[in-house]
């Protein structure tokens, strides 16, 4: 038998997750638009795995929900950031709900908060998330997840508004997928501080549209023969 046999393979393609055994598709959902692909071999997955107990390892579809809860939570932030109304209304639910305290309202109209709400958007020079780590527990076709962020927003006024909590998720799956259908923001921290530009020239720069160099995928430099020196 060949060295490293592959018996186990998440393949993370376009619109799903395959989830193969000795080669062969044994079960394909729709899935967000991510594009990796892991492979387990034996040996690894019983190194993995050594010392735990038979049946709390989770079977290769629990393992494949979590990725796609996972890519869910972080494709609704990046979304938020760039201000991208039809991404955000992806990760909903058609019947969902987003409590942020101060702010409540259907996964809709939250997005028409973000990306169109005059007071928002104008007030706001940039957002960021950082996510942390994600916990997800399934039940079928529910699950709920506790996901930790760290948020930074510099204010039209030049102040830094930070805020660290975790967003408490209630997912369904439906034919296209997970999408979140209650979601709730719990505070830890929050507060502001004076934002000072210190970030010299020459960095590529964030936009909350579809200018921000997210959206160029390039795989070379567009000005390669421009170079600059360290000192």
């Amino acid at each position: 038998m060949r060295r490293g046999l592959l018996v186990h393979q998440l393949c993370i393609v376009r619109n799903r997750i395959e989830i193969c055994d000795a080669g062969q598709l044994r079960r394909s959902v729709p899935w967000g638009l991510g594009a990796s692909r892991v492979r387990l071999t034996q040996q690894q997955f019983d190194r993995a795995n050594r010392g735990v107990p038979m049946g709390v390892v989770p079977d290769l579809e629990t393992l494949a929900d979590k990725l796609a809860l996972t890519e869910l939570v972080a494709r609704l932030e990046q979304a938020v950031d760039r201000k991208d109304r039809e991404g955000i209304l992806a990760c909903y639910s058609q019947k969902s709900f987003d409590d942020h305290g101060r702010w409540r309202g259907s996964g809709e109209e939250f997005a028409e908060f973000i990306c169109n709400n005059p007071g928002f958007t104008t007030a706001s020079r940039f957002i960021y998330h950082l996510m942390g780590q994600s916990i997800f527990e399934i039940e079928g076709d529910e699950a709920y997840g506790e996901s930790y962020f760290a948020y930074w927003m510099q204010t039209s006024e030049d102040r830094l508004y930070q805020s660290i909590g975790r967003y408490l998720d209630y997912f369904e799956r439906a034919g296209d997928g997970w999408r979140i259908t209650y979601r709730r923001v719990v505070m830890e921290w929050d507060g502001t501080l004076v934002a000072e530009n210190a970030v010299p020239g020459g960095h590529f720069r964030g936009t909350r549209d579809k200018t921000d160099p997210l959206y160029k995928r390039l795989k070379w430099p567009e000005n390669p023969e421009t170079k600059t020196s360290a000192g």
